[in-house]
């Protein structure tokens, strides 16, 4: 199972998810795995979706 899903974003406190996809995008920054980076910034982007949700 997949820790981060849609549903599982929303149950996350906003600083939490913030630092989090920082974190992430910082991760995706300097791996040299393209799978790796891919993964990650879709993370992202699926937690910039619910902090959006959030405002």
């Amino acid at each position: 199972m997949n820790y981060w899903t849609p549903e599982r974003c929303k149950t996350i406190p906003t600083l939490e998810l913030m630092d989090n996809s920082l974190e992430m995008t910082s991760q995706a920054v300097v791996t040299n795995s393209s799978e790796r980076k891919y993964r990650l910034l879709a993370i992202v982007e699926m937690i910039q979706a619910e902090l959006r949700s959030r405002f």
